[in-house]
């Protein structure tokens, strides 16, 4: 297999060698990269923000909460993330996903409800529509009310479809395919390659409890759902998992990357960022993780620590599952960013 992809990406060389960034793209389409055809999308390595809508809020004496994160489009323009995490709240009168992290305590967010915040992201991807797929995860924090389950999940499933409309997120049934079952395609075929979900989102419903299950039919299907849903890498919906620690899940992490699975980990806390602890970052980027969190993606004020991808442009080719002549600007390449 990995002589099978050096040898297409020696084709694909000689093929685009001569192109101009932004040749084979108009406006409204992803810019061309090179390798497109032939690189996966879980052999990246990206970095992202944990509770992305968070803004430490007034008065705070907590070291938990001392982080606050620019609004979503700033992320990405400016400091590169392209994995975020979003908690919502489901309002029931107002049929709305409200977004923050605790109520009263800690409310304050950058973007208020699930559809500003979609909203936000994809205002800065339709005009940067030659960025590797953006990663959403999603956890609900409402308690679960088999009353109303269905309701709230549909709900959530049509404000997905209604502001990433066209074609702009990917779908479980997408990578599923004529499999009989999501694991079975992520790990027969693996993941689309960059050329079928470059300038678009990849989202996944971040609950191991009672709302992951309602939404997988019991982890066993999602081809009639708009995202994925974090799993086991037994479940026949496995294509995304998480595991917090990469100190100590290190072997696992390994285990579902080389599967083809896409895993979320974690590079560091508040309470590790303010200590200026790099250890768990490291952990993660070697671990092969695809989508490292961190609170604090860029330096701030009065903390000696932020993480970064090592010669990321912002990301980099995944340094467990890519092709050896992979290279950071085959996974994004700043120059090829913008749709023009």
């Amino acid at each position: 297999m990995k002589q099978l992809l050096v040898t297409s990406l020696m084709v694909a060389l000689a093929c685009t060698s001569a192109e101009e960034p932004g040749t084979d793209a108009g406006p409204s389409l992803p810019a061309a990269h090179p390798f497109d055809d032939v690189l996966l999308t879980s052999q990246l390595q990206a970095l992202g923000s944990h509770n992305s809508y968070h803004i430490e809020p007034p008065g705070n004496t907590l070291d938990d909460w001392r982080y606050t994160h620019l609004p979503l489009d700033r992320q990405l323009d400016e400091q590169g993330l392209r994995k975020f995490e979003l908690d919502i709240y489901y309002d029931r009168e107002r049929q709305v996903f409200e977004v923050f992290h605790i109520g009263i305590l800690d409310a304050v967010s950058n973007c208020p409800t699930l559809r500003a915040c979609l909203t936000t992201m994809k205002g800065w991807s339709d005009t940067h529509r030659g960025h590797h797929p953006v990663f959403v995860m999603i956890e609900p924090k409402t308690n679960f009310n088999d009353e109303f389950a269905e309701a709230m999940l549909d709900q959530l499933d049509a404000v997905v479809r209604e502001v990433l409309d066209d074609g702009r997120h990917v779908t479980p049934a997408e990578v599923q395919g004529d499999f009989e079952s999501l694991r079975e395609a992520v790990m027969t075929q693996g993941w689309p390659t960059l050329a079928q979900t470059r300038g678009r989102f990849v989202l996944w419903m971040d609950s191991w409890g009672e709302w992951g299950r309602r939404y997988s039919r019991n982890r066993t299907d999602l081809s009639h759902r708009a995202i994925f849903a974090v799993s086991d890498p037994s479940d026949p919906i496995a294509a995304i998992t998480n595991y917090n620690n990469p100190l100590s899940s290190g072997d696992q992490i390994r285990a579902a990357v080389e599967q083809g699975l896409i895993v979320r980990t974690r590079g560091d806390d508040a309470l590790i960022g303010l200590a200026g602890d790099d250890t768990q970052l490291k952990a993660a980027l070697a671990s092969g993780a695809q989508l490292i969190s961190t609170d604090f993606p860029a330096p701030a004020f009065g903390v000696d620590y932020h993480a970064s991808i090592p010669g990321g442009t912002p990301s980099r080719c995944n340094p467990l599952t890519a092709p050896a002549e992979c290279t950071s600007e085959s996974i994004e390449d700043p120059r090829r960013l913008a749709g023009d």
